[in-house]
């Protein structure tokens, strides 16, 4: 009888232990039972939350960390326009959420003769991304004069990257292009690396080669690859060809290698003015190469450093440059027919460690947006269908997207990938 007594006191006692141990475990980690929001935090889980609405009059042009870049929407008989001639940065805050008690109050740039969308309204017209791009420090966009005259500007927010009255009112100019004849059609920033091509207007009788012009902010104006008129590098992207655009150049520097410039080349369908696909290549420039072509059949989304994204094939791939695409190319979209893609605004990895993009997907016939994870096969499909514009702000302190759709503006935060 001892011995039995014993042995359940001792069974009661594991018992008694196990359990107070469970609830300091509950304790000590914070799973508060009626706090499901802790609970599902310490889970690799993939999803986003629900998406947010931020406004319904501001047109999103771009983001970087807690600034976002937009233009307001001006109701005219009821139909929304873009506001012109002006463009804001709104500081969110070191939370990223908007709407939040650590929101600064947005800040206006009277920016006159901004170009805030493409040139023309054609399918083949707007190759190239011509829209104002926001980085850590810089915000440039395209100015012109009655689409006669065209010219990049600029502004510097300072290191903080915390824009000011101030620094909105000093307005400085990179570049004006020296030649009527032509018309710039896209424009890249990447930290403080400036690029930008130009190609001859349809209208023109004169023929001219294509061009890119490429600058660095962080250098002084007496340097040569500076940003200022005399110290911009230009090269001829080829010759003049009626069916073809040069578009989408992005350039950083390899310390063993020197320079690196990659662009996107679009041939229009022949004849001129006849339906159907447009085809898409991609070529490399360097001091001692000269231009190259490494990729026909290919698009050229992005890059950033020597990390480029690709869509071949209706699918998206990174792409590690230098060398042959089709040798290069890392999967990060798995079909059947995935589109527009961009990549992470900041050169960074997600909080799992993952370098990330956001494209469409088309799973059939429905459009749905997804985030891909390179080289890994992850994706998590987010709460958005169809977006006129998506941004993804990736990096250790969380993954954030933001659609603009339907003349509104939507955010969520995405986990688990």
């Amino acid at each position: 009888m001892i011995k039995k007594r014993k042995t359940r006191k001792l069974l009661y006692l594991s018992i008694v232990t196990l359990i107070i141990f469970s609830m300091g475990f509950l304790l000590v980690f914070g799973l508060n039972l009626k706090n499901p929001t802790k609970i599902i935090s310490q889970e690799l889980y993939r999803e986003c939350l629900n998406p947010m609405t931020i406004s319904q009059d501001k047109y999103l042009l771009g983001i970087y960390d807690s600034n976002l870049l937009y233009s307001n929407l001006i109701n005219i008989n009821g139909s929304l326009y873009l506001g012109q001639d002006k463009i804001y940065v709104w500081n969110i805050g070191p939370d990223h959420k908007p709407n939040t008690a650590d929101d600064l109050n947005p800040v206006e740039i009277n920016a006159t003769g901004i170009i805030l969308t493409g040139i023309e309204s054609g399918e083949y017209e707007n190759y190239g991304d011509i829209t104002p791009k926001i980085s850590n420090r810089y915000i440039i966009w395209v100015n012109t004069n009655g689409r006669v005259t065209y010219r990049i500007e600029y502004i510097d927010m300072g290191t903080d990257g915390i824009l000011d009255q101030n620094e909105a009112s000093n307005i400085m100019q990179i570049y004006s292009i020296p030649y009527i004849e032509m018309e710039i059609n896209s424009i890249s920033l990447k930290e403080s690396k400036v690029s930008f091509t130009y190609n001859t207007k349809s209208t023109s009788i004169n023929y001219l080669s294509p061009k890119i012009s490429l600058c660095d902010l962080n250098l002084i104006y007496s340097q040569q690859g500076a940003c200022s008129q005399n110290n911009v590098i230009t090269f001829d992207a080829g010759t003049y060809d009626p069916l073809k655009i040069t578009g989408n150049a992005y350039f950083y520097n390899d310390p063993y290698l020197g320079t690196q410039v990659l662009f996107g080349e679009m041939t229009r369908p022949f004849p001129i003015g006849t339906s159907g696909p447009a085809s898409y290549s991609i070529f490399s420039q360097t001091q001692n190469l000269g231009v190259n072509s490494i990729a026909n059949e290919t698009e050229l989304i992005d890059l950033y450093e020597s990390v480029g994204l690709i869509s071949y094939q209706d699918k998206i791939y990174g792409y590690f440059y230098p060398g042959s695409v089709s040798g290069n190319m890392i999967p990060l979209s798995s079909g059947p027919v995935d589109k527009k893609a961009s990549v992470n605004v900041r050169n960074k990895i997600s909080p799992l460690g993952n370098y990330l993009a956001v494209y469409s997907k088309n799973n059939l016939n429905m459009i749905e947006i997804y985030i891909g994870s390179l080289g890994n096969g992850l994706e998590l499909k987010t709460p958005f269908a169809i977006s006129e514009k998506t941004f993804l702000d990736s990096s250790s302190s969380g993954n954030y997207l933001y659609s603009y759709q339907n003349d509104t503006i939507y955010y969520t935060q995405c986990f688990g990938i």
